[in-house]
């Protein structure tokens, strides 16, 4: 949405007037300070970068937290041979050792 924002500002600014190369921009005191356009594009390349790390973070955090569950886990891969084709599932085929079935899905409904 910045992206936007900034995009919009700097085609509005152009459009105006094809030669402006700095705007006035309010500062915390009220007054105007003078900011190249090149300076807002480079402000917002480097907000992007940071937001994209930040992104990054969370998302690595996430992850370390959920190994420390998934390293515990056995899993089994099949791979189909050739070019069957096979239909996986969130409630995965389990095998139930017992007189009446030998196969089952994870439903405990049955």
């Amino acid at each position: 949405m910045m992206r936007a924002w900034t995009e919009r500002t700097l085609q509005t600014v152009r459009e105006a007037n094809p030669e402006q190369k700095t705007v006035g921009l309010g500062n915390k005191d009220g007054g105007l300070g003078m900011v190249t356009l090149e300076e807002i594009e480079a402000s917002q390349i480097d907000l992007e970068k940071k937001a994209s790390f930040n992104l990054l973070r969370l998302t690595m955090g996430l992850a370390l937290k959920l190994y420390q569950y998934y390293r515990h886990f056995k899993f089994t891969v099949y791979y189909s041979k050739g070019k069957e084709q096979f239909l996986t599932i969130d409630t995965p085929v389990i095998r139930v050792f017992n007189s009446n079935r030998t196969l089952d899905t994870g439903d405990t409904k049955r």
